[in-house]
């Protein structure tokens, strides 16, 4: 994968990149980060995420979760509201 620059995005009638948060700030790292994100306790975010309730994946053998992914899932489920 091959960041684009903003002129062939624009040329494609794409948005530029820098429409998106940069990833290390959207990215959540572990359980602890992730219940720490959602105001739910390890054990409680630990079962959503092994039920598959709420979006997350594994990298490196370590839960990660995008903060955009999970408030759009969220939003989604709970009908959108702010």
């Amino acid at each position: 994968m091959s960041i684009q620059r903003p002129e062939d995005l624009a040329r494609r009638g794409l948005p530029p990149d820098n429409d998106m948060p940069p990833l290390a700030d959207d990215l959540i790292r572990g359980i602890k980060g992730i219940a720490k994100a959602l105001n739910r306790t390890e054990r409680q975010t630990f079962h959503l995420v092994e039920t598959k309730q709420i979006p997350v994946g594994k990298l490196g053998g370590r839960h990660v979760a995008s903060l955009a992914v999970l408030r759009r899932h969220l939003a989604a489920i709970t009908g959108g509201g702010d």
